[in-house]
């Protein structure tokens, strides 16, 4: 198959119990979860990313960072949400794992082998979903586009930060407009 479900950041830290929480998350698991039970049922490649940062990340506030700390590598806040269902086969990508490579936008594609794995699995097509929409959803969609992947964005199932309130408005209108295809999961369901 061609095509691979992208599940970004869905972890502790960013969920409502998380120290670093986006908004209305626990509404987020269960759809989530039928995705990517429908993924796997299609084939699909399944890529989880997450946050795995040193306990002196500098993007922390003790680093003079802006953020609290969140997603400290093995960590319950770094550990992928509770309930949410991740394969046995799932690739892993983790982001921002060195304190040395700075990666401010979030994307999963910087200081990864994200582009490698997708090249050698000869995958064209991404269906985005996950945490944040602001940050690392909207970072890696671009640089996906950029890359010239045919990238879709669930967006009912992407949950932002939104520190200043149109912060996703704003992120949302940019993937379009770099040529992302927004669409709601349950149209993936009718037409597949």
């Amino acid at each position: 198959m061609d095509t691979a479900l992208v599940v970004i950041e869905v972890q502790n830290d960013f969920c409502e119990y998380g120290t670093l929480p986006a908004k209305n998350t626990n509404s987020l698991i269960e759809p989530l979860n039928k995705i990517i039970t429908w993924a796997i049922s299609k084939d699909y490649h399944c890529i989880y990313t997450r946050d795995w940062h040193p306990e002196d990340h500098y993007s922390f506030v003790a680093q003079g960072g802006v953020w609290p700390p969140h997603c400290v590598q093995n960590s319950f806040g770094a550990d992928f949400a509770k309930g949410l269902i991740v394969p046995e086969q799932a690739i892993i990508i983790d982001i921002e794992k060195d304190s040395l490579l700075v990666n401010m936008r979030c994307s999963a594609f910087k200081n990864t082998d994200l582009k490698q794995i997708l090249d050698k699995l000869e995958i064209k097509k991404l269906i985005v979903t996950g945490i944040a929409t602001d940050y690392a959803v909207k970072s890696t969609v671009l640089d996906a586009l950029q890359l010239g992947y045919d990238v879709t964005v669930l967006i009912d199932l992407i949950r932002p930060i939104d520190i200043h309130q149109e912060d996703s408005a704003k992120a949302i209108k940019k993937m379009e407009a770099a040529g992302a295809i927004l669409l709601e999961s349950n149209y993936l369901y009718k037409t597949n």
